[in-house]
C-alpha cells in the first residue's frame, strides 16, 4: 500500500510486501489528475491506469500464479515523467536486489529525491516600495534559475497594517522566469506618520536561495497642513562669479505648520553654495522671512552658466518644491590681441588733413570691449574710443587722426598707446606718428587799428605767436604828427611809476610768459581843436627767433567836441491807428551834422504797441535824410480804444533833447455771443448740448441768462450742481469762469404722449460789462420718438432653399404706415450668402408696396450643405418685431479625384522658444528648429523677417531623413537704430511655399528717452476702413493744459506706433480723435493687423472714452476694460463674467491684450465654469507684448470641448505678465458693437 504521492514519501523509502497465493493488488487512491497516476516498473510497466473520475482507486496487480520470479523488486513512480520531476523525485533506475528471500516476497521502492537548485529570488520594482495609506501596490516575483522540482516562495510581513495576497507562490521548472504578482495593501491608521516595514520572501522545495527582504514605506494620508514656500525676489537670480558678497533670498511659509519645518536647498550647479544650508521654521515664526545667502564660486572657464535651485520643505507642512532659475555671469575674459593696420609710422601736418588707421580684435570677446587711446600729445583722434561687441568683434573700425595746433614751431613725434578693457584680455599696442609744424614766429596784437576819443585811454594786447627759442624784448614808439607832438602816451606796465615802453617775454617760467597777452595802455592828450588825428604805434623785437620781428598798430583819435541839434518827426500831432493796423513816422536830425554816428532810440509803454525799428542810426553824411518808423497796434480781447506815448532819444555825435509823440488806437472789437452749434436737432426724451462764449473781453463780470420759448425743454448750465441752472457767469479776469472759455449748456427734451415734432427757441441775454442788452438765440428741433406698431411681411414664407451658385428672391413690405421713413435691414450668419440690397427703405406712402430682395449663394470649396439664419430688423418710424428666417444652401461640388501619392514633406516644425526678446545692439538670441516627423528626402526650412534692423545668421536650414529630429540653432540679433521706441517683428518659417510657423519677436530699445507715465488706456480702436465709426475723446481734468503721448500696438503683429498731440488740450477741455486722425498722428497704415490698443501717457490728469457708432448707427461707449491684478504666487488674473453662448444671436468676442511694459505673456490660461459649477481649462500659446488675442465664443467652446446656454459661462484668465480684457458683442439687427466688460465686482 502506498502512503500518498511520492513527494510525500521519505527517502530512502521501500517496504517489503508478502504476496499471498493468487493475485494481490497494490491499491492507491487517485485524485483524478492523470499526472499523478501510478505506474509500477519491473524492467517494464506491468500496468497503469488513469481514470477521469474522482476519487478513483487504481489497482496495480501482481499474481503469484503468472509465473513471476520471487522474491523480486518493483519501483513505484508517476505515469508522467514531468510530474515526477515537478514533485521532486528522480525516475526509477536499476532496482535493488530486494529485501526478501522467500517466494511471494516483493520489495516496493520509491525513487530518490532531487537536490534543490541554488539561485536568487527576483522582485520588481527594485528599491523601496512606496504605498499610500489605504491603497495597494503590486510586486512581481520570479526565480533566477529553473528549480529542480516545484519550488515554493512564502511572503511574510511584520505589521498588521500590511496585507499580502497571496502569501505563497509555486514555481515549476517550466515557469520559473514568469513573474507572479503579489498585492501589497496598506491599511488606514489614525496617526500622521509615514511607516517603514520589511517584506520577507523565503524559498522552499526544489530551489534554495537566501531570504530576500523588500523595504516598504507607507505614505500616511493624514498630512500636515498644505501650504507654499514663499521666495523673494521673484524672477531669475543673477549672480556674479566669485562675488562672495552673496545674494540673499528671503524665505517664508504661507501657512502655519503643525510642527517644525526644515527648508533645504539643492542646485543643479556645484559652483553654487548656500549659507546656511537649511532653515527651520516653527509655528510662531513661519511667516517671518529668513534669509539664505547664495554665492557663485570661481571656475576656470569663460562661459556664463545657468541652472536651478530647488527649495524643499519637510516636517509640519505639505508644500510643493519651488524651483528658482539662476544665471551666473562669468568674470573670466578670453585672451587675444588688438590688430592695427597699417603698420609703421604715420606722417601728419600740424593743423592739416587727417589720416586713418584701422583697429579690430583677434578673438571673440565675452562682452563689449572698449579700446581707449593714451599719450596723445597734440594728436586728435576721432572717435576718442572704440567699442566692439560680441557680434562685430571681427569688423574693422576706422580711427581718424589729425595733428592739433601747438604753441611752438618744432616738428613733433608721438607714440600713442591702445588699451583694451571689458570682455577681452589683450596687451597694449603702440602706434607711432610724426608731425610737421606749420607755425611761424611773429608778434600777435589784439587789434590792428584802434579808434579812441580825444582825452580818453584805451588798451590793446601783444603776445608771441609761438614759443621763442630765448627770452624776447619789445620796445614800442608812437609816430607823431608833424605839426603836433606828444599826442599819445604809451605805458606797457601800469604797476610801475611812469610810462614804460619796454616789455620782456620769457620763454618759460610763471611771470611774463611768452603766451600771456601783455596789455598796452594808450592815452590821447586833449587839444584845443576839433580835428580827428591818425597816428601809429610801432616796434621791433630782439632775442631768440624774434629778432627784428615788427609790431604796428594804427590809432584814430576822434575829437570830443559835439554840435547841438534836434530830432525831427513828421507828420506832426497825434498818430491815429486802427487796432490790428499800423502807421508811419519819418525821423531825421535836421540840418546839423554830427561829429560821429548818432543812435536814435524809440521807447513805448503799451504792450499792444510795436515799433519797427526801435533804433535808427544817422551819420555825418545822412543826418538830414528821413528814416521811416512803423508803429503797429496788435489785436486785443476787449472793445475799448487805447493810447500810448512814444519817446525818441539821441546818443552819439550830437547833443539833442528827447521828444515825445502821442498815438491813439481805435478798437475794432464788438461785444456779443458765439454759439456752437447755432441750432440743435434732438430726439424726444434725448439730450443735446451747445456752448456759449464771448466775442470780446468784457469791462466787468457778465451774467448770461438762458430761457426756453416754451415748456418741454430743460436747460442746465451746471450738471454738477443739484437742480437745473439757467445762468452763466463770465469773469473779466482770473482762471475761474474765465471770459474766454466755452461754457457748455446741457439741453434735455421731456417725453410727451403725442407723435408730433416740436420746435423751441432758447434765448441768451447778457447783463454787466459791455454786454448789457446783448442777446442771441439757439433754435431746437425735437423729433418725436413714438413709432406705430407694425409687422415686417416677407413672401414666400418658410425655410429658404438655394442651390450653391444660384439665387432666389423675396418680396418685403410693412403691415402699417410708419410715422417717418423706416429701414428694413438684413443680417446673416453665413458669409457664403449675400442679400441685395442689404436694406430697404419704406415711406409713409409706399409702405405696403412689396420691394424685391435678391438672395444669392456663392460657390465654396467644400462638399457640404450649409445652413443659417437671416435676421430681418426694422428701424426708424415703425415699431416692428424682429424676424428670423432659416435657409439651406444645397452644395453642388463633386468628390475630389483620387490623386497619386505626394512624396513631398507635409509635416511641421518644432520651434523653441515660442516668443523671443532681443535687446537693441545687445547679445544675440538663439532660435532652435527641428522637424516634427521624418521626411522621405531632404527638407529645407526658410526663414524670413520684415524689420531691417533684425539680422539672421542663417536664413535657411536643411534637414535630412536621418537628422530631421536634431535641433539646429540659428542666432538672431537686433542692430542699433536712432529712435527711442521699442520695436517688433515676426519671423516666418516656410517649407517650399507653405508657411509652417511664425514667431513673435520683441525688440527692447536701448536709447533712453523720457516717457510720461500711463494715465489711461483706449482699446479696440477700429482701422479707418472698418464699418464701425470710432471717436476717442481725451479730457484734460485740471486747470493747466494737458500734453498727451499715444503709444499704440496692433492686434495681430504687435507693431508699435506712437505720436504726440501737436498741441496741448486746454485746461478742463477735451479733444476728439477719429480713427483717421489717430492713423495720421501715429503713422498707422497696417490696417490689416486688426484693431489698435493704445496707452495714453501724460504728466497731467487725463481721462479717455472710446465711443463707437455701428450697426444701425447706435452710439455705444466701449471704454470699459478689465485690468488684471497680481495674485499671490506671481500670476496676473482677470475675471470675465456671463459669456454668451455660440448659439446666441449676439456675436461675442473676447479681446486679451498683453500690456506688460517689460515682458511677454508666455503662460496664458483660461479656467472656465458653467452654471452647474463644472470646471474646464485651456492653455494658449504665448502672447507677445503689445499683441491682442481675439477669441470668439465659438473658438472658446471648441478649445474647452463644451457648449453652454445663454450667458452660462464665466472664465478666470491668468498669465505670468499683466494684461487687459474686453468682451465686445455685436448685437441687434444692425450689428451694433456693445462693450460687455463691466462687472459688479472689483
Amino acid at each position: 500500500m502506498l502512503a500518498g504521492p511520492s513527494f510525500a514519501q521519505t527517502k530512502p523509502a521501500h517496504e517489503c510486501v508478502h504476496l499471498s497465493a493468487g493475485t494481490d493488488l497494490l491499491i492507491r487512491n487517485h485524485t483524478g489528475d492523470c499526472e499523478e497516476a501510478i505506474k509500477v516498473s519491473y524492467r517494464r510497466t506491468y500496468n497503469s491506469e488513469c481514470l477521469s473520475s474522482s476519487p478513483t482507486t487504481i489497482n496495480v496487480g501482481f499474481s503469484t500464479t503468472v509465473g513471476y520470479s520471487f522474491p523480486t523488486s518493483v519501483c513505484v513512480e508517476y505515469d508522467s515523467s514531468t510530474h515526477q520531476t515537478n514533485v521532486g523525485y528522480k525516475s526509477c533506475g536499476d532496482l535493488p536486489t530486494g529485501c526478501g528471500s522467500k517466494t511471494n516476497e516483493l520489495t516496493v521502492v520509491v525513487p530518490d529525491r532531487l537536490d534543490p537548485i541554488a539561485g536568487t529570488i527576483q522582485v520588481t520594482p527594485a528599491g523601496t516600495l512606496s504605498i499610500d495609506e489605504g491603497s495597494s501596490e503590486v510586486i512581481s516575483v520570479s526565480l533566477s534559475k529553473a528549480p529542480s522540482y516545484a519550488a515554493g516562495v512564502s511572503i511574510t510581513g511584520v505589521n498588521s497594517d500590511v496585507n499580502l495576497n497571496p502569501v505563497s507562490l509555486t514555481f515549476l521548472p517550466s515557469n520559473y522566469s514568469t513573474a507572479q504578482t503579489v498585492t501589497v495593501s496598506a491599511a488606514q491608521d489614525t496617526d500622521e506618520s509615514d511607516e517603514s516595514h520589511t517584506i520577507t520572501l523565503t524559498a522552499s522545495g526544489g530551489f534554495s536561495a537566501t531570504a530576500l527582504t523588500k523595504a516598504l514605506t507607507i505614505v500616511d494620508d493624514d498630512k500636515p497642513p498644505a501650504g507654499t514656500i514663499l521666495i523673494n525676489p521673484a524672477g531669475t537670480l543673477n549672480l556674479n562669479e566669485g562675488d562672495l558678497s552673496n545674494f540673499g533670498l528671503s524665505i517664508s511659509l504661507s501657512t502655519k505648520p503643525d510642527d517644525d519645518v526644515t527648508v533645504s536647498f539643492s542646485t543643479t550647479n556645484s559652483d553654487v553654495t548656500f549659507s546656511p544650508a537649511s532653515l527651520t521654521f516653527t509655528e510662531s515664526n513661519y511667516s517671518t522671512a529668513q534669509t539664505v545667502s547664495v554665492s557663485a564660486n570661481e571656475d576656470d572657464d569663460t562661459s556664463d552658466e545657468s541652472g536651478t535651485i530647488t527649495v524643499s520643505a519637510s516636517g509640519g507642512i505639505t508644500a510643493p518644491d519651488v524651483t528658482k532659475a539662476f544665471a551666473i555671469a562669468d568674470d573670466d575674459n578670453p585672451s587675444g590681441t588688438i590688430e592695427v593696420t597699417p603698420s609703421g609710422t604715420i606722417s601728419l601736418s600740424e593743423g592739416g588733413a587727417s589720416k586713418t588707421f584701422s583697429v579690430s580684435l583677434s578673438t571673440t570677446p565675452k562682452a563689449d570691449v572698449t579700446i581707449t587711446f593714451s599719450n596723445l600729445g597734440d594728436l586728435i583722434l576721432t572717435p576718442s574710443s572704440l567699442t566692439f561687441t560680441v557680434a562685430n568683434h571681427a569688423k574693422v573700425q576706422t580711427v581718424s587722426v589729425s595733428a592739433g595746433q601747438d604753441d611752438d614751431a618744432i616738428d613733433d613725434s608721438d607714440e600713442i598707446t591702445l588699451t583694451a578693457s571689458g570682455g577681452f584680455d589683450a596687451p597694449a599696442v603702440m602706434k607711432s606718428f610724426t608731425t610737421t609744424d606749420d607755425d611761424e614766429a611773429e608778434f600777435t596784437s589784439s587789434a590792428a587799428s584802434l579808434i579812441m576819443t580825444e582825452g580818453a585811454s584805451t588798451t590793446f594786447t601783444v603776445r608771441l605767436a609761438t614759443q621763442p627759442s630765448a627770452d624776447v624784448d619789445l620796445i614800442l614808439n608812437a609816430a607823431e604828427n608833424r605839426q603836433k607832438t606828444n599826442l599819445l602816451k604809451i605805458d606797457v606796465d601800469s604797476t610801475a611809476a611812469g610810462d614804460q615802453t619796454r616789455m620782456t617775454f620769457n620763454r618759460s617760467g610763471q611771470n611774463n610768459l611768452w603766451n600771456q597777452p601783455r596789455t598796452v595802455t594808450i592815452t590821447s592828450v586833449d587839444d584845443d581843436d576839433s580835428d580827428n588825428e591818425t597816428l601809429e604805434i610801432s616796434g621791433s623785437g630782439s632775442g631768440g627767433d624774434y629778432e627784428q620781428k615788427p609790431v604796428l598798430v594804427r590809432v584814430t583819435v576822434t575829437d570830443d567836441d559835439k554840435p547841438s541839434g534836434t530830432i525831427e518827426v513828421s507828420p506832426a500831432g497825434t498818430l491815429s491807428i486802427d487796432e490790428g493796423a499800423s502807421g508811419t513816422w519819418q525821423v531825421s536830425l535836421g540840418g546839423t551834422a554830427p561829429t560821429s554816428n548818432v543812435t536814435v532810440t524809440l521807447s513805448k509803454t503799451n504792450a499792444d504797441v510795436s515799433l519797427s525799428p526801435t533804433t535808427l542810426t544817422f551819420t555825418a553824411s545822412n543826418h538830414s535824410q528821413a528814416q521811416p518808423v512803423t508803429v503797429s497796434a496788435a489785436q486785443d480781447d476787449d472793445a475799448a480804444n487805447d493810447t500810448d506815448t512814444i519817446t525818441l532819444s539821441a546818443t552819439g555825435g550830437i547833443d539833442a533833447p528827447d521828444i515825445t509823440k502821442s498815438i491813439t488806437i481805435v478798437d475794432d472789437d464788438e461785444a456779443g455771443f458765439n454759439l456752437d452749434p447755432a441750432s440743435l436737432n434732438m430726439v424726444e426724451g434725448g439730450n443735446g448740448a451747445f456752448t456759449v462764449s464771448m466775442k470780446a473781453r468784457p469791462s466787468a463780470d457778465v451774467t448770461v441768462t438762458l430761457t426756453s420759448s416754451k415748456s418741454g425743454l430743460v436747460i442746465d448750465t451746471d450738471p454738477d450742481t443739484t437742480g437745473d441752472q439757467t445762468t452763466l457767469t463770465f469773469a473779466r479776469s482770473g482762471q475761474t469762469n474765465a471770459w474766454n472759455r466755452k461754457a457748455q449748456v446741457s439741453v434735455r427734451s421731456i417725453h410727451d404722449d403725442d407723435a408730433d415734432t416740436d420746435s423751441f427757441s432758447i434765448s441768451i441775454s447778457g447783463a454787466g460789462g459791455a454786454y448789457q442788452g446783448k442777446t442771441a438765440s439757439v433754435a431746437v428741433a425735437v423729433a418725436d420718438d413714438d413709432a406705430p406698431a407694425g409687422r415686417i411681411l416677407v413672401t414666400p414664407a418658410g425655410t429658404l432653399s438655394i442651390d450653391e451658385g444660384d439665387s432666389s428672391a423675396w418680396q418685403v413690405s410693412l403691415s402699417a404706415a410708419p410715422t417717418s421713413s423706416a429701414t428694413v435691414a438684413f443680417s446673416l450668419t453665413n458669409s457664403d450668402l449675400t442679400i441685395t440690397p442689404p436694406s430697404l427703405t419704406f415711406t409713409t406712402s409706399d409702405f405696403s408696396n412689396p420691394q424685391p430682395v435678391a438672395i444669392a449663394a456663392a460657390e465654396d470649396d467644400d462638399r457640404s450643405n450649409d445652413s443659417g439664419t437671416i435676421t430681418i430688423q426694422a428701424s426708424g418710424g415703425i415699431d416692428a418685431p424682429r424676424l428670423s428666417r432659416s435657409f439651406v444652401i444645397i452644395d453642388n461640388d463633386e468628390p475630389p479625384p483620387i490623386l497619386p501619392a505626394d512624396s513631398s514633406y507635409r509635416g511641421g516644425v518644432i520651434v523653441s522658444p515660442s516668443l523671443l526678446t532681443l535687446e537693441e545692439g545687445g547679445r544675440e538670441a538663439t532660435l532652435s528648429i527641428a522637424l516634427d516627423s521624418a521626411p522621405a528626402s531632404d527638407v529645407t526650412v526658410r526663414l524670413s523677417k520684415t524689420n531691417e534692423d533684425v539680422s539672421l545668421v542663417s536664413d535657411s536650414v536643411t534637414f535630412t531623413p536621418s537628422s530631421w529630429g536634431n535641433k539646429v540653432d540659428i542666432a538672431i540679433f537686433a542692430g542699433e537704430d536712432p529712435d527711442t521706441t521699442n520695436d517688433s517683428d515676426t519671423i516666418v518659417l516656410q517649407i517650399e511655399d507653405r508657411e509652417v510657423h511664425s514667431l513673435a519677436l520683441f525688440i527692447a530699445d536701448d536709447d533712453s528717452a523720457y516717457k510720461e507715465p500711463i494715465k489711461t488706456q483706449a482699446l479696440a480702436i477700429p482701422p479707418p476702413p472698418s464699418k464701425d465709426d470710432m471717436n476717442l475723446r481725451i479730457r484734460c481734468r485740471q486747470e493747466q493744459p494737458c500734453n498727451v503721448l499715444l503709444e499704440c500696438s496692433t492686434q495681430i503683429g504687435g507693431q508699435v506706433f506712437q505720436g504726440r498731440l501737436p498741441d496741448p488740450i486746454p485746461g478742463f477741455g477735451a479733444l476728439s480723435l477719429t480713427s483717421e486722425d489717430i492713423s495720421h498722428l501715429i503713422g498707422w497704415t497696417l490696417w490689416s493687423e486688426g484693431r489698435l490698443g493704445c496707452s495714453l501717457h501724460s504728466n497731467e490728469n487725463i481721462s479717455s472714452q472710446v465711443w463707437t457708432r455701428s450697426g444701425d448707427r447706435v452710439l455705444v461707449n466701449n471704454s470699459a476694460i478689465i485690468r488684471s491684478h497680481l495674485e499671490i504666487g506671481g500670476m496676473h488674473r482677470a475675471d470675465i463674467e456671463s459669456i454668451p453662448s455660440p448659439e446666441s444671436f449676439d456675436e461675442p468676442n473676447i479681446r486679451i491684450r498683453c500690456n506688460s511694459e517689460s515682458s511677454h505673456c508666455t503662460d496664458l490660461r483660461f479656467f472656465c465654469y458653467t452654471d452647474d459649477g463644472s470646471r474646464y481649462e485651456t492653455i494658449f500659446e504665448g502672447l507677445a507684448r503689445g499683441r491682442t488675442l481675439h477669441l470668439q465664443s465659438q473658438a472658446l467652446a471648441r478649445r474647452l470641448g463644451i457648449g453652454w446656454k445663454g450667458l452660462g459661462l464665466t472664465c478666470e484668465v491668468r498669465s505670468d505678465a499683466s494684461f487687459t480684457a474686453q468682451v465686445l458683442a455685436r448685437t441687434g439687427g444692425g450689428g451694433a458693437l456693445v462693450n460687455n466688460s463691466a462687472t459688479g465686482g472689483r
